[in-house]
Formats: C-alpha cells, sequence, structure tokens
C-alpha cells in the first residue's frame, strides 16, 4: 500500500531519489556532513517563510494556501542587477546550510558572479507541510506539477519581498529528482529562468519504480 500511494502521488512516477548513501542520506547531507564547521555562517541563517503558497496550482478555484519554508543568503551577493541562484530541494528535509556551504559548486559559483542564494523546500518534506497527515486525499498534491508551480510563486513573492531587480537573472540548480524539476522548470516557465543546471536528472522512466517509493517514504 505504502509503494502505490507514493508512487501514484508523484508526477510521471519517474524521478530517481538523491544519491544515497546507506539508503538514507542525499548527496548534500553527505557532503555537508564533512564540511568545517568553523568556516560556516549557517548559524546566522534563519527559516524564511513563505506564507501563501497555493496548495493547488491547477484549481483556481481553489485558494487554499500553506507556509513553505526558505532559506537565503546575501553574504555575495552583489546588489541590483546581480544574478539569483535557486536551489532546488527534493525529497527531504532542507538545510540552511546548502546556501553557505563551501562544498557546493553552486555557492562557489555564486562567489565568483555575486550571486544570491537561495533554497527552496520541496512541498510535503521537513517543515514545508501543507497538511497535518498524509491521508491519500492530502497526498493528491505531492506531484511535480505541483512542486514546479510552488517555484514559479515562489519567485514572485522572493522578488517583491527582497526587493529583487526584474534585470537579476535567475538560474535553478537541482541534483537527481530536483534536477528533473530543474530542467522542467526551464521548459514550463522559460521567461523566469535564464538557465538550469539538471545534475544527474534520471531520464529512464520505469511504471513501476519502487526503488523511488522507498526513498519517498524514507523522507516522508
Amino acid at each position: 500500500m505504502v509503494r502505490i500511494v507514493a508512487l501514484a502521488s508523484i508526477a510521471a512516477a519517474a524521478a530517481a531519489s538523491n544519491f544515497i548513501v546507506d539508503n538514507r542520506f542525499r548527496v548534500t547531507d553527505h557532503l555537508l556532513e564533512f564540511e568545517d564547521k568553523s568556516e560556516s555562517v549557517s548559524a546566522v541563517i534563519e527559516d524564511q517563510w513563505f506564507e501563501s503558497q497555493l496548495i493547488d496550482h491547477t484549481d483556481a478555484a481553489n485558494k487554499a494556501t500553506w507556509k513553505q519554508r526558505y532559506f537565503f543568503s546575501d553574504q555575495f551577493y552583489g546588489g541590483p542587477g546581480s544574478p539569483v541562484f535557486l536551489y532546488i530541494d527534493g525529497e527531504g528535509e532542507a538545510s540552511n546550510s546548502t546556501v553557505v556551504s563551501s562544498g557546493l559548486f553552486m555557492n562557489e559559483l555564486a562567489k565568483k558572479y555575486k550571486a544570491m542564494v537561495v533554497n527552496l523546500e520541496h512541498r510535503y518534506y521537513g517543515k514545508s507541510q501543507p497538511f497535518p497527515d498524509f491521508s491519500t486525499a492530502n497526498l493528491k498534491y505531492l506531484r511535480a506539477e505541483q512542486a514546479l508551480a510552488d517555484i514559479a510563486t515562489f519567485q514572485d513573492h522572493f522578488k517583491a519581498k527582497l526587493n529583487v531587480t526584474q534585470d537579476s537573472k535567475w538560474i535553478a540548480f537541482g541534483g537527481s529528482y530536483p534536477g528533473m524539476l530543474a530542467a522542467w522548470l526551464k521548459l514550463k516557465y522559460p521567461g523566469r529562468f535564464v538557465g538550469t543546471l539538471a545534475s544527474s536528472a534520471p531520464i529512464h522512466t520505469k511504471s513501476d519504480f519502487f526503488e523511488y517509493g522507498d526513498i519517498v517514504t524514507h523522507g516522508l
């Protein structure tokens, strides 16, 4: 039953997990684990909330909202007109270290190009919970289609809140399943992002992708 519910709730049933260490940890978790904490400023990166994220982007009559968590760092940001790098999180709790970790290539690029770095937590994972439980009725909104629309809606919110100017170019990053989201994001919203980096994004689909169902079950 877990397999059926998990797979039915994910769009296309075709997203591989982030690289899993001992089938439990994502590659970002593994990198952050070995980072020199003395050099990290993650302690000052606080939870931020987009409090009016839509539960269902496909139904204009449904105005129900929920709170989505995100983190951002402007330590390298060059000001108006400088780029914004968006890290798309996947099947697990987001970490504030992601936006400052020296172990992530994205942050090396942020330093080089004076970019703002943002990490958006995926719906249904970590503290970004649209509903208080995982009933079958509630899980129907756990879809890649909804996650992509979350990103677009969040982008508008973030621009307004941080006064990000229109000439600031956005680039999205993602690995494995989030890599698929990054690629789809550019296809669905080509005008919002000048580019996306899809690292290790799976291209082989399976009708019964039970391995991914196991990862989703653990992540939830």
